[in-house]
């Protein structure tokens, strides 16, 4: 399984929005944010707006390619400008994940596999509550070992499947970005399950990212640690 990445104008969210739908893509979540190139240059290229959005979306690896021709062919990538799309392959996912993606467990087994994650030394936790849950989140994995941790607030997307195991994809949501040496993170994940998940009142969907380098955890990993 693969976390895909979307980068569009703030305006085209329902557009993205309905494409993912067609292809039953119902994990997803969205992140205002804003392009870095200077203004000027935007009115020079025709754009004139860098107001973005910043979606995640599980999808299965057989489905990232042929939805990065639907993105070309239907958003229009091809053209300097209309968005940016790139794949992450997961670490680790919570069954719920899996289940959104239309993954058996063991499809999502497989799929993992292909990942040695010997060559990672770090992951990056991802965990997605309802908004004002992220607190719970922090403090479950504080108490395994954590050392800091980046909320970020983001939406819900439109989506056929809003109410898929109870989870409301559509309001408010805090994410929350937390860095943790290979060997700590499926524990944690498992705590964070626990305290925030699907079966909790945050309705917490959590999974990781393999990282291959990271400073300033103040681990013996560190670059120059003393």
């Amino acid at each position: 399984m693969q976390i895909v990445f979307t980068i569009i104008d703030q305006g085209a969210t329902s557009r993205l929005a309905a494409l993912f739908d067609s292809e039953n893509i119902t994990f997803r979540n969205t992140i205002k944010g804003e392009g870095s190139a200077e203004s000027a240059t935007l009115e020079l290229l025709g754009l004139g707006e860098n107001r973005k959005a910043i979606c995640l979306a599980a999808c299965p690896n057989a489905q990232v390619q042929p939805l990065y021709r639907r993105l070309n062919r239907e958003m229009r990538f091809f053209r300097p400008g209309a968005g940016v799309a790139f794949a992450v392959p997961t670490a680790r996912a919570s069954t719920t994940v899996a289940a959104l993606t239309g993954l058996s467990p063991d499809e999502l087994k497989q799929e993992k596999g292909e990942l040695d994650m010997s060559n990672y030394p770090f992951e990056l936790i991802i965990t997605i509550v309802n908004r004002g849950f992220s607190d719970i989140v922090k403090i479950s994995a504080r108490e395994l070992g954590a050392r800091g941790g980046t909320v970020i607030h983001g939406l819900g997307m439109d989506t056929l499947g809003a109410a898929f195991l109870g989870i409301q994809l559509q309001p408010e949501k805090d994410v929350v970005l937390i860095v943790v040496p290979t060997g700590e993170a499926r524990p944690m994940m498992e705590k964070i399950v626990k305290d925030a998940g699907v079966d909790t009142p945050g309705k917490g969907i959590c999974f990781s990212l393999p990282v291959s380098s990271a400073c300033g955890l103040a681990t013996k990993d560190d670059p120059d640690f003393n």
